[in-house]
C-alpha cells in the first residue's frame, strides 16, 4: 500500500503593508528621488546630426576674464564638447587659421559678439563646438573695443584646441595676433550651436 502525503502550504497577504514593507518602499522612491536629480544636464543641443560618438565630456571656457580666455590652450579629445561662456560685457568666437589670428577662416564658427544683460556675470547663451578631429583648432574674439585702441585679438584674446607640440603653440599665436594691422573680423556663423545658458548668473 502506498501512502501519499500531501503537503499544503498557506500564503498569508495582509491588506494593509507592515511597517517594513512601508519603510522600504519609501526607501525606493528616496533613491529614485536623488537618482532622477543627479542626472546631468543634456549639453548637446538634440539637433546634433554628426557622425563622432560623443563622449559626454565638456570643456569650459570663460570668455573675457580680462582680456583672455580660461583656459586659452585646452587638449580635447574626439567627440568631446568645447563650451564658451561668455562674460560682461560682449566677446565672441571666431575660428581663424594657424598663420592669419584676427581674420575670420572661411567655412570655420562664428558667433559674432555676445552681449551680457546689465547685472548678469555672463550672458544669456554658450557656444557649443564638437571636436570631430585632432586638428588645431585656433579663435580670437572680434571685438573691436579695448586697449590702446586695439581690438581685443589685437590685445592677445585668443586661444586653441588640440595645439600640435613642436608646431606652433598659443604663445606663437598670440604674438602674431599682437602685431596684425586692421580690424578683426567678426565672420559668419558656421558650425557650432548657440544655446541658452542654463544658469547666466552664475560665476565660472
Amino acid at each position: 500500500m502506498h501512502l501519499q502525503k500531501h503537503f499544503h502550504f498557506h500564503f498569508y497577504f495582509p491588506h494593509e503593508p507592515t511597517h517594513s514593507l512601508k519603510m522600504f518602499a519609501k526607501s525606493l522612491l528616496f533613491v529614485a528621488a536623488v537618482s532622477a536629480a543627479t542626472i546631468p544636464t543634456r549639453t548637446i543641443p538634440q539637433s546634433y546630426t554628426g557622425t563622432v560618438p560623443l563622449t559626454g565630456h565638456t570643456h569650459t571656457i570663460a570668455a573675457g576674464i580680462g582680456l583672455r580666455y580660461s583656459p586659452d590652450n585646452v587638449s580635447a579629445d574626439i567627440g568631446d564638447v568645447i563650451e564658451w561662456h561668455f562674460k560682461p560685457k560682449a566677446h565672441g568666437v571666431v575660428q581663424s587659421s594657424a598663420d592669419k589670428p584676427c581674420v575670420a577662416l572661411e567655412g570655420g564658427f562664428s558667433t559674432g559678439l555676445i552681449p551680457v544683460p546689465e547685472g548678469q556675470t555672463q550672458a544669456d547663451q554658450v557656444f557649443q563646438l564638437i571636436v570631430e578631429d585632432t586638428n588645431p583648432i585656433w579663435y580670437y574674439c572680434p571685438q573691436l573695443g579695448g586697449g590702446e585702441g586695439k581690438g581685443h585679438c589685437q590685445n592677445g584674446m585668443v586661444g586653441v584646441i588640440n595645439a600640435k607640440v613642436g608646431v606652433l603653440n598659443i604663445d606663437r599665436y598670440r604674438d602674431i595676433a599682437i602685431q596684425f594691422k586692421g580690424d578683426a573680423e567678426l565672420g559668419t556663423p558656421g558650425k557650432g550651436y548657440l544655446i541658452p545658458n542654463p544658469n547666466p548668473t552664475a560665476g565660472i
